[in-house]
Parts: C-alpha cells; sequence; structure tokens
C-alpha cells in the first residue's frame, strides 16, 4: 500500500468516523487516549469545534488531524489530535496531515500552532520537531510546544 491508494479530505469525517477512528487508535496513545478521555464526547467536541485534516482508506478514516482554528484574532491554532491507525503507520500519512494543516494555518494568517503531548511520547515529540515545534514549556507528564510562522 501506498499514499495513492488513499484519499485525503478535510470535515468531511461524523462524530461517529472519528470515535470510532479514536477508539481504535486508543492503544497507540501513551498513555491511552480512553485512559484519560471520554472519546464519545471528545469526538463530538473534535467535529462541533475543530477543523480537521483527515486520511480515508476505502470508507475508514484511518488518519486524523483535529486543529482549532477559532481564535478570532488569527494569533494561535490548536493541534488537539494526531492518529493513524497501527497497519498504516510508516507511509507518511502523519506528515501529510502535518503539511496539510500548516498550510491551512499560515493560509488563514494564524502566527503560531500550539500543542500538548505527554513527555513519554517520543514519536509524537519527534514528528513535532520535524515540522519545527518548539518546547516551550515542561509540565509535570507533558510538554507544551509551538510552531511559530
Amino acid at each position: 500500500m501506498n499514499l495513492f491508494d488513499l484519499k485525503f479530505s478535510e470535515n468531511v469525517s461524523s462524530s461517529h468516523d472519528i470515535y470510532i477512528h479514536l477508539i481504535k487508535c486508543s492503544y497507540l496513545f501513551k498513555p491511552p487516549l480512553d485512559s484519560y478521555i471520554d472519546i464519545k464526547e471528545y469526538s463530538r467536541k473534535i467535529r462541533n469545534n475543530a477543523d480537521t485534516i483527515e486520511c480515508w482508506k476505502d470508507d475508514m478514516l484511518i488518519g486524523l488531524l483535529a486543529i482549532y482554528l477559532n481564535d478570532t484574532n488569527y494569533i494561535e491554532g490548536y493541534v488537539t489530535n494526531v492518529s493513524v491507525m497501527k497497519e498504516y503507520h510508516n507511509l507518511g500519512i502523519s506528515s501529510k496531515l502535518m503539511i496539510k494543516v500548516i498550510k491551512k494555518a499560515k493560509y488563514n494568517k494564524f502566527r503560531r500552532l500550539k500543542l500538548e503531548v505527554f513527555r513519554n511520547n517520543t514519536s509524537a515529540i519527534n514528528l513535532y520537531k520535524k515540522y519545527d515545534f518548539s518546547i516551550v514549556q515542561m509540565k509535570e507528564d507533558k510538554l507544551i510546544m509551538t510552531k511559530v510562522f
């Protein structure tokens, strides 16, 4: 399989699509997503309040990046989720999602992107560093990272 077999879209997924995707990806988060979030409620919140960049294999949502771009001063966007189902890792999907969201934020004149990541999630931290996110604050178990345009 390669990226040509996949379809990328924006804001197509329903809250149910997001819920099924996050349930399937929960164990990939460190710690597991369902250990600290009500996934059903989070899926609704994403669909109702966030922009989504999506990767689909046929009718299955396999990759998701959710970002809040609702700062009316266009200063800061907040990345709330980046996830790809395990069987689709190492195809460059996360990178493609990041590139698309960075272009979207720049196009909409945002000055920076911000996110939180658990300190022990080294693969996510490495992805964010690849796209020039810097650690700006350390909490007990999380890092706050930003990318400035």
